[in-house]
């Protein structure tokens, strides 16, 4: 909490509520879309499922 208060204090006050609300709209997707995993795991799902969707099959 305290790094966050660091971070909110370093900035200028209009980037500091678009960061804001985008946090806390894409933590509550996570949490509906993944509510039994921590928040590593549901970034570490996130990049797997990126994986898997950019691989482009050649032959």
């Amino acid at each position: 909490m305290q790094k966050f208060k660091i971070y909110r204090d370093s900035i200028d006050i209009d980037y500091y509520v678009y960061f804001t609300k985008a946090y806390f709209a894409f933590n509550a997707y996570l949490k509906a879309k993944h509510p039994t995993l921590t928040d590593l795991d549901k970034i570490r799902e996130m990049e797997n499922r990126g994986r898997k969707n950019r691989k482009i099959g050649v032959g």
